[in-house]
């Protein structure tokens, strides 16, 4: 017989309309930088900015998620559904989470509940009991919001430091420097760009 897995009493919110008007509030705030300097300058701070939320939110998103799993064996569809990924995202977010980044595992596919208890025990995982579904929600809406800021701002970025390069004779340090980004980063940003181009 499969176990029946708790579910918390939270709804998972529509990630598609919340990404679709974090890009659409990107693509507006770009799209009003008229200024190829300006428009670029804009774009890799949206992209800093996104990085740095991703960065704060990613560590406790997955120590939540590990807690949720193993310790109050939540329901592995809602846990997805709440932090925004598919199945196979939340199995790589949980391997990360319990092994580490650097191991590259994944949990096993299925596992009773006393194997996964034994798991988080064995492994050290934290049980966090302060309102860990309400957590999960606010780092997981966080993330994926930047993500589609990040994911709108990149090609414009992109697009308008070949641009500068291009049409105003800017060198790739000049780029570098105007948009806070290293000299490789830069150069492979424009890369990307003359790529995307020819494709």
């Amino acid at each position: 017989m499969p176990r029946i897995a708790s579910r918390l009493n939270i709804e998972a919110p529509d990630y598609d309309a919340l990404r679709e008007k974090a890009e659409q509030d990107v693509e507006e705030a770009l799209g009003a930088a008229e200024r190829p300097d300006d428009r670029v300058k804009l774009a890799a701070e949206i992209i800093q900015q996104a990085d740095v939320e991703i960065a704060t939110y990613a560590d406790t998103r997955n120590d939540l998620l590990a807690s949720l799993y193993l310790h109050d064996l939540i329901e592995g569809t809602q846990l997805s559904q709440i932090a925004g990924v598919n199945k196979n995202g939340l199995r790589r977010l949980l391997g990360t989470a319990v092994y580490g980044s650097s191991a590259r595992k994944t949990l096993p596919a299925f596992m009773k509940d006393a194997e996964m208890n034994a798991l988080a025990k064995a492994l050290n995982v934290r049980h966090i009991k302060k309102s860990p579904g309400k957590q999960l929600l606010e780092a997981s809406l966080v993330i994926e919001k930047a993500k589609a800021r990040r994911k709108a701002a990149t090609p414009v970025l992109r697009d308008t430091a070949l641009e500068l390069v291009e049409k105003h004779d800017w060198a790739v340090h000049q780029v570098a420097a105007h948009t806070g980004l290293t000299n490789k980063m830069a150069s492979e940003h424009i890369k990307f760009a003359r790529l995307r181009r020819h494709s």
